[in-house]
């Protein structure tokens, strides 16, 4: 095809300025660029120096086709006429130039050319005619019978040509054409003998056309396959599948670039193709394929299979060993519907591979420890919206190579400090849209000390455990935009040269810390919009200092408020934090001075007294004393339990899944909710209050009631909205400091839907299993009561056990 790449120039002028025309050298080793915009035939380019190798005239609609373009430009290489609206083509236009060797005239209105068009220009190598309104191909070929250097013929999207005939390419008999470029036309039907005259052809497309099986038939009698080396009949749209005579003429072809995307296969010979080095099977259907499948294709690098409805992935590829890229991407059915396996050492002999496209394939059950090895050459894994929820350790250890890991649009949570284990040079992992928290206070990126980018965008992360990104000299940039990130007051982020960028927005910061800030202050481009800022807090006051003194750039979209906007107290919001006045907060924030020397002395002299008289009574009362304290840890005991139990308004809240609510109606409430024991329970629809926010009704019915009671199912654990709420429901519990959760097991879970926090729950408490037996429920509904009653009731209340 005519090259058309944008080139990267450096602008020259010439001896005198030519209005609308530029002059550059090419970095493509051309030489001398002229390229114009407005252009007059035999006249603009007298004023062009001679050393001119290549001519760009482009949008110019009043080209002559009766006189010459630019005769005096003698050693003229590339002639580029596209999108210039010519209907007609004469000889006179490239009157003197002898040393054209490549000339487009794509993208105009040409029908045909004259017989004469390129009689003065016998050392043309490539032609482009694409893109025009060419009804025949014998009318451009017969101007070409002079052509004896001709290698390359291009005549995509000619809507008007229909049938290729045995005259077509009888003018090209004489000349050694090596590539045909005929796709996207509407060719029907192909003579016998149509391709006879191109018996040195090596390079054919006829993609997306409407070929009949015929027609196939009568391609492959007159085309040369010994020397066919580049085939592409991709989207032929008139065979409901790919014609099974031509898949085995192509069988014992010397072809090595072979392109049969977007054709239904029914059959694909599993030997023979010998040569092959590119082979796009990309959206054929293919549903199945045997082990081996590909075992003839021994110099096979690149394979393109994506669109496919395979269900396993196991050894398909054994003897492809030199394979650099592969796509088996886009699953075709719904991922909804279907679980894809890839078995362990599926990839084990391709130790050159360096791209495996897995994107949009439902490997619901995970990745395995052994899924990657043999990949020690991968570079880049693509496992986006893969439906994956967990990693197995060190399943990426055989990737020492790898630079890039796509993981966005997943449904991982959990990330352990082995995740990662082995990825010690790459350099960008994605993360971004799955259900991390990282509330299990792991370390996952301590394995990968080359990390430069990292993306965390919309999780559901709380807080960055300490020290999370201490040991990644090389990072550059962090994106954790649409989280619930908090205020943190432990550093996260090390010393280095290379920080760049840290991205926020719309987290749940609300005011900065001192550790925040120094923390932010290692990058040099910020970007914390659409965090709701309390300007009342203490720290306001250093924010502003650091805002003014700060050399970081703050982004920002043109259409979007500032970084640090007040949203309270009501008297600052929507206020700018540099210039809020703050003078309020030194009221209450600032201490006055004191004498520090008197105050640690006077502080020092009375605890030493206090001291000195605590030793006098413990050795003179020191038994009383332990007998005090022992009835006093026991009446505080007590009490406490008395005022815990009237601060509470509901007994326990239930948490439970959509699936199991006949369950807690038709059970759980007649059992609990009566006369005779009076349990109260809160339940999310029927007494959670209407306008919050799902997370502060959940947090607020924790904190009202007494105990939480978890309803495990199967269904439970499915649902990313139930494994979330349990998760909050223990993160709560744990900062109050308080051990009631009680877990009723409705059904067995299956072991690997149960997350390292829920394992922990169920080791540490004995959990109460439902049954169907009458004498057991009856015993069940018994342990269950007794741990809800209050301390009114009863004189203890931990949990069952």
């Amino acid at each position: 095809m005519f090259d058309t790449r944008i080139l990267i120039v450096r602008a020259l002028h010439s001896h005198q300025e030519v209005p609308w025309c530029i002059f550059y050298d090419s970095s493509d080793s051309v030489g001398l660029v002229a390229s114009c915009s407005s252009f007059q035939s035999n006249q603009t380019a007298l004023l062009f120096p001679s050393s001119v190798l290549r001519l760009q005239i482009q949008n110019v609609y009043n080209l002559s086709a009766e006189n010459p373009l630019a005769p005096n430009l003698e050693e003229l290489l590339i002639l580029d006429l596209q999108h210039n609206r010519i209907e007609i083509v004469t000889n006179y236009m490239f009157e003197g130039l002898k040393k054209l060797s490549e000339l487009s005239l794509a993208s105009n209105y040409l029908h045909n050319v004259p017989f004469d068009a390129f009689k003065n220009n016998p050392l043309l190598k490539i032609i482009d005619l694409s893109d025009n309104f060419i009804v025949s191909i014998r009318a451009v070929t017969a101007s070409m019978t002079n052509l004896s250097k001709l290698k390359n013929l291009y005549l995509s999207n000619n809507f008007g040509i229909r049938f290729i005939t045995d005259q077509d390419f009888q003018p090209l008999e004489s000349i050694s054409l090596k590539s045909l470029d005929i796709c996207t036309c509407a060719i029907e039907s192909i003579a016998r003998n149509a391709f006879r005259g191109l018996a040195l052809l090596t390079s054919l497309n006829i993609s997306s056309n409407y070929i009949n099986e015929q027609a196939i038939k009568n391609l492959t009698y007159s085309l040369n396959r010994e020397n066919l080396k580049d085939f592409r009949v991709s989207k032929n749209r008139n065979m409901p599948y790919l014609s099974v005579h031509l898949l085995n003429w192509l069988r014992y072809s010397q072809v090595e670039y072979l392109d049969l995307s977007k054709n239904l296969i029914s059959f694909f010979p599993m030997d023979g193709f010998s040569q092959i080095r590119f082979l796009n099977l990309a959206e054929s259907g293919i549903a199945f394929l045997p082990p081996q499948a590909f075992f003839t294709m021994t110099k096979l690098e690149v394979l393109l299979m994506n669109h496919h409805y395979l269900t396993t992935i196991d050894n398909q590829f054994i003897f492809n060993a030199k394979l650099r890229i592969l796509d088996l991407s886009e699953y075709a059915a719904s991922i909804y519907e279907i679980t894809i396996k890839v078995a362990d050492f599926a990839f084990r002999n391709l130790k050159e591979l360096e791209f495996l496209n897995l994107n949009n394939l439902p490997l619901r059950s995970g990745i395995g420890k052994h899924t990657f090895t043999g990949l020690s050459n991968l570079t880049k894994l693509d496992l986006h919206r893969c439906s994956i929820t967990f990693i197995n350790d060190y399943s990426f250890e055989p990737l020492n190579s790898l630079l890039y890991l796509e993981l966005s649009s997943n449904y991982i949570d959990e990330l352990s400090n082995n995740t990662f284990f082995g990825l010690q040079k790459v350099t960008t992992i994605n993360l971004s849209s799955n259900r991390l928290s990282f509330l299990n206070d792991s370390h996952p990126f301590e394995w990968t000390p080359k990390l430069e980018r990292l993306i965390l965008n919309d999780n559901k992360i709380f807080r960055f455990p300490s020290g999370i990104f201490l040991n990644l000299r090389f990072l550059t940039a962090i994106e954790a935009s649409d989280n619930l990130i908090e205020p943190w007051t432990d550093q996260i982020i090390s010393h280095s040269r290379n920080l760049n960028a840290f991205t926020l927005r719309r987290n749940k910061i609300t005011y900065f810390t001192k550790e925040m800030i120094e923390d932010l202050n290692k990058f040099e481009f910020l970007d914390l919009f659409g965090n709701l800022l309390n300007c009342s807090h203490c720290s306001t006051i250093h924010l502003k200092e650091w805002i003014e003194s700060s050399n970081a750039s703050f982004a920002k979209f043109s259409s979007e408020i500032d970084n640090f906007i007040c949203h309270e107290p009501i008297e600052l919001e929507g206020i700018d934090v540099s210039l809020a006045n703050l003078d309020f907060l030194t009221i209450y924030c600032i201490p006055k001075e004191v004498d520090v020397i008197k105050v640690l002395y006077s502080s020092a002299i009375s605890l030493l007294l206090v001291v000195l008289v605590a030793i006098f009574v413990w050795y003179r009362w020191h038994w009383s004393i332990r007998y005090m304290i022992f009835l006093a840890r026991s009446r505080i005991k007590t009490h406490k339990e008395h005022v815990t139990a009237d601060r509470y308004t509901f007994d326990c809240f239930v948490s439970y899944c959509d699936n199991d609510t006949p369950w807690v109606r038709s059970h759980l409430l007649p059992a609990l909710e009566t006369e005779t024991h009076k349990i109260v329970c809160c339940l999310p629809d029927r007494d959670f209050v209407a306008g919050y926010s799902a997370i502060d009704n959940i947090a607020a019915a924790i904190e009202q009631s007494r105990t939480t009671l978890l309803i495990l199912s199967n269904e439970y654990l499915n649902s990313d909205w139930c494994r979330f709420e349990s998760e909050i429901a223990q993160h709560k519990l744990f900062e109050d400091s308080r051990n009631g959760l009680i877990v009723i097991l409705l059904e067995p879970i299956l072991k690997q839907r149960i997350t390292k926090n829920l394992q922990y729950v169920i080791r540490t408490r004995t959990c109460v299993q439902w049954t169907n037996n009458a004498t057991g429920q009856k015993l069940f509904w018994e342990r269950l009561r007794s741990a809800l009653m209050s301390s009114v009731d009863k004189d203890t209340f931990t949990h069952i056990t």
